[in-house]
């Protein structure tokens, strides 16, 4: 009988220990499967971390971004993203002296002048794909002597001629004439025999073979400076561009110019007659030039303003 009962006694402890293993088991699965379990903490802290860690380089970033944008040095304005038509800029002329030879003008004598005579103001004529241009507010020259076929002849290369020594090369790259094409300021090569207007009339071939056509170039400049209200200045200056009134009796050939009252003239130089007369006629008007800056042209101050002109610097000098 004893030894029947350490048996059962044995058997119920065994069934017992199983049970609580069981238990054991299905709690400790419950700890690393469940809901709340390591596997699932352990991806959840994974995941947290990565998210911290996001966090910290974005909150890096963001700290580095703010200390360049405090530190950098703020963009200086250039005149391209800056000025607009009819704005005033601080620009100073070179100091030299020219001459414009006789042979050339048709005049009786050679004439010189300084380009340190003209301290006048300059305006923004134009802020565009091809750049900025600045034009003198006033003329540079009040007496520019044109005569006869040499002047008629070399009327738009003068003028280009004598405004580009108005080019400062701190700041810019050419001078034109006020009156020529903007975005192609060059001298005309069409002769006027050649045009179909110019074949109308034998004698042109006769005795005007070698005078060139003229053009229309000046209503660019003339349509911007009217729009801006600077294009009378009260004196009398030469707009680039050339005219020819041709008929059956005679022809004659003028340069343009812009009269004190606002109004666009002809003034002939030269005509001839169907019977081959010949007549020089001697004009005089002033020089006005358009300069056309440097594409790095920096504003170092001003507003703009007849008072308070911009004022500027080439962007390597600095």
């Amino acid at each position: 009988m004893k030894n029947n009962r350490q048996k059962g006694i044995t058997l119920v402890a065994l069934v017992v220990t199983i049970v609580v293993l069981l238990i054991l088991a299905g709690v400790s699965l419950n700890l690393v499967l469940g809901n709340n379990g390591i596997v699932n903490k352990s991806k959840e802290a994974k995941k947290k971390y990565e998210e911290a860690q996001v966090n910290e380089q974005s909150d890096l970033n963001n700290a580095s971004d703010w200390i360049e944008e405090a530190t950098k040095k703020p963009e200086t304005p250039t005149v391209s993203n800056k000025v607009k038509p009819g704005d005033y800029i601080a620009y100073t002329v070179p100091t030299q002296s020219y001459t414009i030879k006789a042979t050339e003008t048709g005049y009786s004598s050679d004439q010189t002048f300084n380009t340190n005579t003209y301290t006048g103001k300059w305006q923004v004529l134009y802020n565009n794909d091809n750049g900025v241009e600045i034009i003198s507010s006033d003329v540079v020259v009040n007496a520019l002597h044109l005569k006869g076929k040499k002047g008629y002849n070399n009327f738009v290369n003068i003028l280009n001629t004598a405004s580009n020594y108005y080019t400062n090369l701190d700041y810019a790259t050419r001078g034109r004439s006020v009156g020529t094409d903007p975005m192609s300021p060059g001298e005309v090569t069409t002769l006027y025999k050649d045009t179909e207007e110019g074949q109308k009339y034998t004698y042109i071939e006769e005795h005007a073979p070698d005078l060139k056509a003229d053009d229309t170039s000046y209503l660019i400049d003339d349509e911007v400076m009217r729009d801006l209200n600077i294009h009378n200045l009260g004196k009398n200056y030469w707009l680039a561009s050339r005219y020819i009134n041709a008929s059956k009796p005679d022809t004659s050939f003028h340069g343009l110019t812009m009269q004190a009252n606002g109004e666009i003239m002809r003034n002939g130089l030269w005509s001839v007659s169907q019977w081959g007369t010949k007549t020089d006629y001697e004009r005089i008007c002033g020089i006005r030039p358009v300069i056309l800056l440097k594409a790095d042209i920096i504003i170092t101050g001003g507003k703009g303003t007849e008072k308070s002109p911009y004022t500027i610097i080439y962007k390597q000098y600095i």
